[in-house]
């Protein structure tokens, strides 16, 4: 992501000594609790972070929208019936995808469900939000229209950083093909099959 300041860092011939290594598991094995564990709530961290850049943008459209005239009817944006409609189909469609987060969260920590048994749930989160969080941030654009595309405009640099959330593991090739191997009761793993 832009400023992140994220660089690549290769390590090489570095020894890990065992008592160092706290677990250990076959690479994407999905049935590993560890494992299925972190991949579960990497999930959720990602989307809850891309939940509230969302919201940001909703935020910062509607602060738009207060200060925006349609010159032809004479009135701001925001009390256009129609932008108020579009504006609530968005916090709509955001809110399910926040609800779902917080109730995937809270059915790990408080039904003690196994990684294993939510981690489908997880990439079912993840993998709806790459579609939402982007559409949302790329509709609240639109509806400000073209003071939205401005250099310094924060909508815009949020339609940059939101598109990042498609290239957080797992992606979205093998989430399809695990969600897919999940319902027709096959075994997966996180290695992609073609």
């Amino acid at each position: 992501m832009r400023a992140s300041e994220s660089n690549t860092i290769i390590l090489k011939d570095c020894f890990v000594p065992n008592d160092l290594v706290f677990h250990r598991c076959v690479p994407g094995s999905g049935d590993d609790p560890v494992f299925a564990a972190s991949i579960c709530w990497f999930c959720l961290l990602s989307t809850s972070t891309y939940v509230g850049l969302a919201h940001s943008a909703l935020a910062v459209a509607s602060e738009l929208l207060r200060s925006s005239h349609l010159s032809h009817l004479g009135v701001k944006r925001d009390k256009n019936s129609s932008h108020q409609g579009w504006l609530g189909d968005l916090v709509a469609d955001l809110t399910a995808l926040e609800c779902a987060c917080f109730g995937l969260a809270s059915r790990y920590d408080h039904d003690h469900a196994g990684a294993t048994k939510l981690l489908p749930l997880a990439l079912s989160v993840k993998q709806s939000s790459i579609d939402r969080c982007s559409r949302i941030v790329a509709q609240a654009m639109e509806m400000v229209g073209g003071r939205a595309y401005a250099k310094d405009g924060l909508l815009a640099r949020l339609l940059r950083d939101v598109n990042a959330i498609g290239f957080h593991p797992p992606t979205r090739l093998a989430s399809r093909q695990m969600l897919g191997k999940w319902m027709l009761g096959l075994p997966f793993s996180f290695e992609l099959s073609e």
